[in-house]
């Protein structure tokens, strides 16, 4: 009888022990749920507060000589022609503004790199300056060129009696 007893006092406390156990188990559990969430919500918060420092130290800027954008520090100078890795997935934005650029045939079109818009006649919504270019195949073309005071700025102009933005 002493036998039977002291095994279910033992069943008792062992049964006792296991709850103790899983009650600590799901209070790691919770604790290591909140660590996680807060630790993943402290990179992101830092990783926003990076990328606006970002924002505001490096300026994006398109180069027509090799079609291509590159970053410019504004507090150093320096120029990369990669984005800096601090932007991580996202990307610094650009001027809404059209280039004149050339082709293989050294024929020039207008390209915005803002809205990636390419045209071989002028944007109809923008005044460009004219000039004449000499082309190794044609005596004279006129070309909207820049840069002058209104190239490539959006600015308010009448037109026919009608508003439209520039």
């Amino acid at each position: 009888r002493m036998n039977s007893i002291k095994k279910a006092d033992r069943r008792k406390r062992q049964a006792e022990e296991e709850e103790r156990f899983a009650i600590e188990q799901k209070h790691m559990k919770e604790k290591h749920a909140a660590l996680v969430l807060t630790t993943a919500y402290r990179r992101w918060s830092a990783r926003k507060t990076l990328r606006k420092l970002c924002a505001e130290v490096y300026w994006k800027e398109f180069d027509e000589e090799h079609h291509a954008f590159y970053y410019r520090n504004m507090r150093t100078g320096l120029i990369a022609w990669e984005k800096p890795m601090s932007l991580g997935s996202s990307d610094l934005p650009t001027a809404n503004e059209w280039k004149v650029l050339r082709d293989a045939h050294d024929f020039p079109y207008y390209y915005n790199p803002c809205t990636l818009d390419m045209s071989w006649q002028p944007p109809s919504d923008r005044i460009m300056c004219e000039a004449t270019v000499r082309q190794p195949w044609l005596k004279e073309y006129p070309v909207a060129l820049g840069p002058c005071e209104f190239f490539a700025v959006e600015r308010e102009i009448e037109s026919r009696g009608e508003k439209r933005n520039m």
